[in-house]
């Protein structure tokens, strides 16, 4: 595998899990990639994007899929919330607001890496914020 330079962001490459619905084996199937790209060489990122019904002390879906993959890469969740609900009325449970220009603003700041692997929230029709 040719890996980029530490530096150069242009050539870091994401990948979006998102499925039908919540349960349906996002998570297995970002560890699995981690898994498989990890064994490339590749630094690997795992950013569950939102969670929501966030308990203290509970797995979150990136630590877990960083488990099932071995313990490769890094991860991240860029909002969390505690009510198991959409985005939206996760965030506004807790008089937070979330906007799809928050998480890309978040996901920039992120550190380098070559695989970046983004796991949605819910189903792919789950609006992130409230202008859907």
């Amino acid at each position: 595998m040719i890996r980029p330079e530490a530096n150069d962001v242009r050539a870091m490459r994401a990948i979006l899990i998102t499925g039908s619905d919540t349960g349906v084996g996002k998570t297995q199937v970002t560890a699995a990639l981690a898994r498989l790209l990890a064994a490339e060489g590749a630094r690997v990122q795992i950013v569950k994007v939102v969670e929501t019904g966030a308990t203290g002390g509970a797995e979150g879906d990136a630590i877990r899929a960083r488990r099932l993959a071995g313990e490769v890469g890094e991860t991240f969740t860029l909002a969390s919330f505690p009510a198991a609900l959409a985005p939206a009325a996760a965030a506004a449970r807790v008089n937070e607001t979330i906007s799809l220009e928050m998480l890309i603003e978040r996901t920039r700041a992120l550190p380098p890496c070559d695989w970046r692997i983004l796991e949605g929230a819910g189903g792919i029709a789950t609006p992130v914020d409230d202008r859907a």
